[in-house]
């Protein structure tokens, strides 16, 4: 990961957007802790995981992934994951936890806090945004491991 004084002694003709991974299911490792706190105009309370995929499953096309790296590596990437913490999408967060992670019962918070280095399938979709266009990551399931 470069420092902050790399980046800004970098040549601008050299800063381009990160390629999104091709669309399919990737073995992620959670890549510490969740941020935890609130989100967005109307500050949301959110927990946001950053996982860090380490395999790419039988319906990742290789071709496809091997562009999208460039010649990086698969663990360089990161795929940012929000689970909104609100009365309405706090069972969203309790699966998440209980039946893809393994974690045992406790608090939410407490749950929140044991995510670190857990092991999870990602299933990963596209959209696009802006103009031009960029083509952004989106989780869109998550599944237990193994």
């Amino acid at each position: 990961m470069a420092n902050f004084q790399d980046i800004l002694n970098k040549p601008i003709d050299e800063i381009k957007a990160p390629s999104a991974l091709p669309t399919g299911t990737y073995l992620c490792i959670i890549d510490g802790p969740a941020e935890i706190g609130p989100i967005g105009k109307k500050e949301t309370p959110a927990a946001v995981i950053n996982f860090k995929p380490v395999q790419p499953q039988e319906d990742v096309d290789p071709q496809l992934l091997q562009t999208a790296l460039d010649g990086s590596s698969l663990t360089d990437k990161k795929i940012r994951f929000t689970l909104w913490l609100t009365d309405d999408s706090a069972y969203r967060a309790k699966q998440f936890l209980i039946e893809h992670l393994g974690i045992p019962k406790s608090s939410l918070g407490a749950m929140l806090s044991d995510v670190q280095g857990k092991q999870v399938l990602v299933n990963i979709g596209h959209r696009t945004d802006g103009n031009p266009p960029q083509v952004y990551m989106d989780v869109k399931s998550t599944a237990r491991a193994g």
